[in-house]
C-alpha cells in the first residue's frame, strides 16, 4: 500500500467505499486512470457494490465491473494482482450481504404468481 497510494492517491478512497458496501446509485465512469479523482474511485465503489447482488460469482461482478469501466481496464494492465484482489473483495461483499439473496427469493417468488395467474 505505500507503494501503491503515491502513484494512485484515489485507491485509498476506493477501499474506503468499498469496505462500507452500500449499494446506492452509481454511475459508468469513463474518465482515464490518470485523471481519476476521489469522487470517480468513490463512484466506481458504488458500481462494484451495486453488481455485487445481481450475481451469484464474485469473479462475474468483477468482470462486468472492469468491462464496465475503462479506468479499471488500464489499472488491470498495470497490476496483475487487481482482479483477485477485488474477486475476494466481492467474494466477501456477497456473503456479507443478503441483499441479492431476497432480490432472487422475492423476485423468484413473483414470476411464480405471475405464471400462476396467466395460468389461471
Amino acid at each position: 500500500m505505500r507503494e501503491l497510494l503515491p502513484q494512485y492517491p484515489w485507491f485509498r478512497a476506493l477501499l474506503h467505499e468499498l469496505s462500507i458496501n452500500k449499494v446506492g446509485a452509481s454511475r459508468t465512469v469513463h474518465t482515464a486512470m490518470s485523471d481519476l479523482t476521489e469522487n470517480d474511485a468513490i463512484n466506481l465503489a458504488k458500481c462494484l457494490s451495486t453488481i455485487v447482488p445481481t450475481c451469484t460469482l464474485a469473479s462475474t461482478v468483477v468482470d462486468h465491473w472492469i468491462a464496465q469501466n475503462s479506468a479499471m481496464e488500464e489499472f488491470e494492465k498495470e497490476n496483475e494482482w487487481m482482479r483477485p484482489f477485488f474477486i475476494e473483495i466481492s467474494q466477501y461483499n456477497l456473503s456479507a450481504s443478503n441483499l441479492g439473496l431476497k432480490l432472487r427469493v422475492f423476485g423468484g417468488a413473483l414470476l411464480s404468481m405471475i405464471d400462476l395467474i396467466t395460468d389461471v
